[in-house]
């Protein structure tokens, strides 16, 4: 084979490489960033699952702005899972505003999503009234079960962090990584890593 002929053969298989090699890049998040960790699936244990729900961890971030009501930036800190339950941990901080503001007030919700596309499956948290498929999803969003309480009324005071957990059933088939949306008016996030421990609760 000539000089030419090789270089010829390997241009294609060059591009193709480049091509792979962009389609490896980490995903980013609803604002442009990539995630801070995105490990994917680990083994349970307990270590993993105090590294998980460390209160200051980032794992996506991202902007609301409310105009006069101020900027809410919400922070993804963890999705811990095990057989039975999924933990979805995050930070809700609100910048500016001149006095605590309900949920509703602010446009916002407090009844994430957490899909698995790869799996075309769709989690929403466990309630304690309603039902998601029911005439009565408003009560099952208004009684979400989680660390925090969850009501539309639950205000959400200026300058203030309020730190949300909530329960969600556990995915099928051990995703290493889901999609979440924490609710309506607030940010989406792709690509988030779970951590799968012996007690997610």
């Amino acid at each position: 084979m000539t000089s030419a002929s090789a270089f010829r053969t390997l241009v294609p298989v060059a591009a193709a490489i480049l091509l792979l090699t962009g389609c490896s890049a980490e995903p980013t998040d609803a604002i442009g960033k990539q995630p801070a960790a995105s490990t994917g699936a680990q083994d349970s244990s307990s270590d993993a699952a105090g590294a998980a729900s460390g209160s200051d961890a980032v794992l996506a971030e991202g902007t609301t702005d409310l105009g006069e009501k101020g900027v809410i930036t919400s922070v993804v800190r963890s999705i811990t899972a095990d057989e039975k339950v999924m933990h979805l941990r995050y930070a809700l901080t609100r910048d500016g505003g001149d006095e605590p503001e309900s949920f509703f007030s602010l446009g916002i919700g407090h009844a994430p999503t957490v899909t698995d596309l790869a799996n075309l499956k769709a989690y929403r948290p466990f309630c304690a009234e309603g039902s998601w498929t029911g005439d009565d999803k408003q009560m099952c969003t208004y009684t979400v079960l989680g660390s925090v309480p969850h009501h539309a009324n639950t205000d959400l005071a200026p300058d203030a962090t309020m730190e949300v957990g909530v329960l969600l059933p556990a995915p099928e088939g051990r995703p290493e990584t889901v999609d979440v949306i924490l609710g309506d008016g607030l940010p989406g996030f792709s690509a988030i890593p779970v951590t799968y421990v012996d007690d997610a609760r």
